[in-house]
């Protein structure tokens, strides 16, 4: 009797999907890699910040707030490669060591001598950061920890020092005699600024406010200086250089105001009239282009610890 042979079945096992090369990987955050933008803008602002005195720590937070949606590790990882290849030098500026007991006690004492006198925190801290030969922020920061221990108080003087009685006495004398003079707001400022010791900026605000108090009367003396040919040449080549630095106009307008001891609202006032003339076209766009830029990579879900 033949023996018939029977094939024995077996139940077909599903066949894994094979996914397409990288699509596994779809829920991980990509690695957004630094521009050639980006790498000139660390390596330009690595040399100015070591110049200030900074260190790495420092550097590379100052450098990733500039560069959208990087963090200070990630900079600081680059800074790291950019050295390694030579394209940046050494940061002879080394990390921060502790505070001797002596530098806390100057801290504390200086502290306290100077909120006497007025100054806000900002002020303090750069005397006493130079006192000691140390960063601004280094010292900003024992400051605060030193206010948070309750070992030195707040410091009532926020931003800018009031006037005195005396200072408002003086420019309402002196107001009076320079407008005989001649002179208009912003030489009368000057002058009084000279001496009390304050910005042209500040004494000229205090005036326009005096004046509308009625603590002053109206200067008839309209005639406003003119900007001369260096001047604007002055204007148009460092509005150029402070755009790329990320400055505002109104940053950029106090910044130029104190190069040419002229008032911010003056400069500005400068800047709107260039602007309409066409003088700024191309810093424009270039100013366009990094917002657009700026704004695709916040929009951009790709993340980093450590880029490159």
């Amino acid at each position: 009797m033949n023996s018939v042979r029977t094939r024995k079945t077996h139940a077909k096992r599903p066949r894994k999907k094979v996914e397409p090369l990288g699509e596994g990987l779809a829920g991980k955050k990509k690695r957004k890699k630094y521009t050639a933008g980006d790498i000139e803008l660390i390596k330009r602002r690595y040399v100015e910040l070591v110049e200030e005195g900074l260190n790495d720590t420092e550097i590379a937070k100052k450098i990733a707030e500039k560069l959208e949606g990087r963090g200070d590790k990630s900079v600081r990882g680059k800074m790291r490669k950019l050295r390694n290849s030579g394209e940046i030098r050494e940061n002879p500026n080394k990390e921060c060591t502790d505070y001797t007991d002596q530098e806390i006690e100057l801290i504390k004492r200086r502290y306290i001598e100077l909120v006497k006198q007025g100054l806000n925190d900002r002020k303090i801290t750069k005397k006493i950061s130079e006192k000691l030969e140390r960063t601004a922020d280094s010292v900003e920061n024992k400051i605060q920890k030193l206010r948070n221990s309750g070992e030195i108080s707040e410091n009532p003087n926020k931003g800018r020092i009031n006037f005195s009685e005396e200072e408002l006495e003086l420019i309402k004398r002196k107001y009076a005699g320079f407008v005989e003079k001649g002179l208009n707001d912003f030489q009368i400022a000057k002058e009084i600024a000279k001496e009390l010791g304050r910005n042209i900026g500040s004494v000229d605000y205090r005036i326009r406010r005096m004046r509308e108090d009625g603590e002053l009367g109206v200067n008839p003396n309209k005639g406003t200086r003119h900007f001369s040919v260096e001047e604007i040449e002055l204007i148009k080549r460092r509005y150029a250089e402070l755009v790329k630095e990320g400055l505002n106009d109104a940053e950029i307008a106090r910044r130029i105001g104190e190069e040419l001891d002229r008032s911010a609202v003056s400069v500005e006032d400068k800047l709107r009239q260039l602007k309409k003339a066409g003088e700024f076209a191309d810093v424009e766009t270039l100013r366009e282009r990094e917002d657009i830029l700026g704004v695709v990579q916040a929009l951009e879900e790709f993340g980093e610890e450590d880029g490159g």
